[in-house]
Parts: C-alpha cells; sequence; structure tokens
C-alpha cells in the first residue's frame, strides 16, 4: 500500500485525485494539507485535513501537490526534511520556484509537470515530429482554452507546447499563444500549423479533470522509490511508467 499526503486537498484537482483513489487499490491517502480548510472543518473528506503540511504526521510514503506555486517552498522544505518523493502539478510557476524545485531534486525524487495527461504529452512528442518538416514556411500559434476561474494565462500546458515547438527552431520562428478562460472548460489545447493554403491541427480536449488525477497518481506510484532526480511526464510516454 502506497500511503499518500494529498497537497491542496480541497482544491478541484485535490478533489479529483482524492475520488480517483478508488481505481487504485494498493494506494491510499493519509492525510490532506490545505490552506483553505482547518482541521476542525475538513467536510466531508475520508481522512484528515490540516491547513499547514509543518502539522503533518511522520506518515506517509510520497507527496501529491495540487495546490498553489506560492506553496512550493513550504511544499519543498517538508519534503526534504521527511526525504518523501514529491509530485509537483502546481502551475504558474516562477523562474525563482523552479530553480528551487531543480535544487530539491538533488536530495529527493521530484515528477514536475505542467500537465499530467498523456494525451497533452502526446501532442508535445508530435510537435517535435512535425514542426522540423514544416518550420520553414509555416507559422505556428497555440489557443489555450480554460474554465474561468484558472489564474494563469497562458496556462503552463500552453508554454510548455510552445517551448517544445521553440526548441525544434533553435528559438528562431515565434510562437504565438492565445489564452480563453471562459465557463467550465477543464481544458483544450490547440496547436495551429498554418502554412501556404493548407492548415495542419494538433488538438487536445480534457473532457474532466479525472484525467489530470489519474497521471498525478500514476507518477506518485511510479516515483516510490526511484533515486533522487528530476522526472517528467516525458518518462510515462517513453515506456518507463505505464499507461
Amino acid at each position: 500500500m502506497i500511503d499518500i499526503i494529498l497537497h491542496g486537498c480541497q482544491g478541484k484537482m485535490g478533489q479529483a485525485v482524492a475520488a480517483a483513489t478508488a481505481d487504485f487499490p494498493d494506494m491510499n491517502i493519509v492525510f490532506g494539507v490545505d490552506r483553505n480548510q482547518t482541521v476542525q472543518n475538513a467536510g466531508t473528506s475520508s481522512f484528515p485535513v490540516l491547513y499547514s503540511i509543518a502539522e503533518g504526521p511522520k506518515t506517509g510514503d510520497v507527496i501529491i501537490d495540487f495546490s498553489s506555486h506560492d506553496a512550493i517552498p513550504s511544499v519543498l522544505a517538508f519534503a526534504m526534511e521527511r526525504k518523501l518523493p514529491l509530485v509537483l502539478a502546481s502551475t504558474g510557476l516562477t523562474e525563482e520556484e523552479l530553480e528551487q524545485i531543480r535544487e530539491a531534486a538533488l536530495q529527493i525524487p521530484i515528477f514536475q509537470a505542467p500537465n499530467f495527461s498523456i494525451g497533452v504529452n502526446l501532442v508535445a512528442a508530435c510537435i517535435e515530429l512535425v514542426l522540423p518538416v514544416l518550420q520553414q514556411t509555416f507559422d505556428v500559434e497555440i489557443i489555450d482554452k480554460h474554465h474561468r476561474e484558472k489564474k494563469d494565462a497562458p496556462s503552463g500546458t500552453a508554454l510548455q507546447l510552445a517551448e517544445v515547438a521553440k526548441s525544434c527552431t533553435n528559438g528562431v520562428k515565434e510562437i504565438g499563444i492565445t489564452s480563453l478562460r471562459a465557463g467550465t472548460i477543464p481544458g483544450e489545447h490547440t496547436v495551429i500549423f498554418a502554412g501556404p493554403d493548407e492548415i495542419i491541427e494538433l488538438k487536445h480536449t480534457a473532457m474532466s479533470r479525472n484525467i489530470f488525477a489519474q497521471g498525478a497518481l500514476k507518477a506518485a506510484a511510479f516515483l516510490v522509490g526511484q533515486p533522487a532526480g528530476l522526472y517528467t511526464m516525458r518518462d510515462l510516454i517513453s515506456g518507463k511508467l505505464s499507461a
């Protein structure tokens, strides 16, 4: 049994991860953390909910974080103190926070990704296949759609896809990103390759948050027992982690 500490457990994605554990009989949430929730007002959670991760008991095999980027320092400090693997799913990270993650990965295993969907990461792999052939005559644009409550725009996924595209052109080609925040869209990303008299589109649509929750739980299962280092979804699609 893998015991999970769920950080950001009362948010939409935290709740999705908690629900998705029903599909993973060998995984269990031992306690959750959410700064918008006190122990006395833990609602109907099936596990204890703490206000601060620093208050957490000495239990758990892995941390899954779906909170906010400004909680990164405290999550990293807790994980390093307890020598726990950490799955980081928070988006909108600053360069300073990314550097903190890289430094922490020298001591503990960290799985960090802006999007835990297998499909989105396959889209990134397709960009690497398609763009080197098209870069001379095709423009590249990314359309990024999410629900109205998503705070970061562009999304971490859109930025990830743009970085992949830039790397395929040695940073020469400008990659445009258009972001839309409306309704309850879980997530939709379209990469458009527009050339002379023809257009190619790569599109991924998330029908629910469950796909991200499932991906995070698979990442957690993979991470337990791994040596210190920084792991990504590329490990999943390359066959190191079963889909």
